[in-house]
């Protein structure tokens, strides 16, 4: 059917939106553009552009949306006293506190932005097949020497950091040399190959979903595409991840078929698949540890190579399923002394960590940590549980993913990236489609 030109105009609208939103979040989490004054200069355009969509007069959110951003106001609150306290925090704070406002942005825009949800998808599948594309030849070209690897820049956003660059081929700090060969661990323009690895996991499961639904060959490819990007990170967390949401997808539906009868426990099968995930992760941890001790010079170069670029160390931090964990106590008594955090507090020593509980647990402290306890329970009765047992494949994708990035965060992360809100608000748009649905069976029926 042929649009009107005022829906034109209308869907015309609702693109330029969907590009700035995924231009503020790709601006903070890569380093597409280089240099803090064009780093500015996005974020603040994109931002006043965002801010344009939202102070439209009709736009408005529901309570329970509105809970959501009170608690994550609450858990921002947890840690500017701290931060104010023992200084030198305030500017994390804030910039923490602006990059997540694309949350409440798309939150109060996507109801008058019509497929403003299907834009967002469509548009991050887009997104990672490109840069699984771009991972994939960055590694095969590293691997037969045709990249250069002398040229070095430093990343202005990382305190100056120094990483190889390919240009359009992204960065390549992590290379690595074993036996002979040079191994590229797929990373695009991301700071960290296990960051690349949580960016597509939306991309990669909404592609499934999307073949699920219509069994259109292109999703089923984009999904080959980003599920051979997301291998070439050897992101352990990564990998994890992908098999959480695997599992959620598949026993979802069936397990709470079976506990739904008894009201009291009714959403524990989450709890049954997590158990199960954390027995998957148990046994590949330990086979991950017996190729760590293969004796290298009884195998092939091949071999070899495989085994060193996948075996992990029980004592290391790659040799846990959650970062940092050996440096458990380093953390409880800072928080005994500290109970309600330090801040985003550079002058204590060693808190610099990825993981996402651990780095809330020091900012916030003890307050932090319930908020946030609080707000994943909220957030997986009000919108993941609704659309992991729903029919719609798409939605099933979107809620087990989500829940994969959040644990791939206690390995890398925050919890508040701009791609990991952009994935809570997709969540948000689908559970209102999801209930509008069921009241639309409910009254034909």
């Amino acid at each position: 059917m042929q649009l009107t030109k005022n829906q034109s105009n209308i869907e015309f609208m609702s693109g330029i939106f969907v590009f700035c939103v995924f231009m503020f979040s790709l601006q903070y989490s890569t380093y597409l553009i280089s240099g803090s004054l064009p780093d500015a200069i996005i974020k603040l355009s994109s931002f006043t552009l965002l801010m344009l969509f939202a102070f439209k007069l009709s736009n408005r959110m529901n309570g329970l949306e509105a809970v959501l951003l009170l608690i994550y106001f609450l858990l921002f609150a947890s840690t500017a006293f701290p931060s104010l306290l023992y200084g030198f925090g305030v500017e994390s704070v804030t910039k923490y506190l602006f990059m997540s406002l694309i949350l409440p942005i798309l939150i109060v825009c996507y109801r008058s932005l019509p497929r403003c949800d299907d834009f967002l998808i469509s548009t991050y599948i887009v997104i990672g097949v490109l840069f699984s594309v771009q991972a994939i030849v960055a590694c095969i070209l590293v691997n037969i020497g045709i990249l250069d690897k002398s040229n070095i820049i430093e990343l202005e956003k990382y305190g100056g950091m120094e990483s190889v660059t390919f240009g359009i081929w992204g960065l390549g700090n992590a290379i690595q040399s074993e036996f002979g060969a040079l191994v590229l661990r797929a990373q695009g323009w991301f700071i960290e190959p296990s960051i690349l690895a949580s960016f597509l996991l939306l991309p990669a499961f909404g592609s499934v979903g999307r073949y699920r639904m219509n069994r259109r060959k292109k999703y089923l490819l984009s999904a080959i595409i980003i599920f051979i990007a997301i291998l070439l990170t050897l992101s352990l967390a990564g990998f994890f991840a992908v098999v959480c949401a695997a599992l959620l997808i598949i026993f979802s539906k069936p397990f709470y078929g079976f506990l739904k009868r008894i009201p009291v426990i009714k959403y524990s099968y989450i709890v049954l698949i997590l158990l199960s995930f954390l027995g998957f992760a148990y046994l590949l941890l330990n086979l991950l540890f017996l190729a760590n001790e293969v004796d290298l010079s009884s195998v092939s170069n091949r071999q070899a190579l495989v085994l060193e670029l996948l075996g992990r160390n029980p004592d290391g931090n790659s040799g846990n399923l959650v970062r940092e964990i050996y440096k458990i106590n380093l953390y409880i008594n800072l928080i005994n002394d500290y109970p309600f955090g330090v801040g985003f507090n550079s002058n204590f020593p060693g808190l610099r960590t990825g993981n996402a509980m651990l780095h809330w647990l020091t900012a916030g402290g003890i307050l932090a940590v319930l908020i946030i306890i609080v707000k994943f329970t909220y957030i997986f009765i009000v919108y993941c549980h609704p659309l992991l047992i729903s029919g719609n494949a798409v939605f099933n994708a979107l809620a087990a993913s989500f829940i994969g990035s959040a644990i791939h965060n206690l390995s890398y992360g925050t919890w508040i990236a701009p791609y990991f809100l952009i994935h809570l608000a997709l969540l948000i748009m689908s559970t209102r489609k999801e209930k509008m649905k069921l009241l639309s069976d409910v009254a034909e029926s």
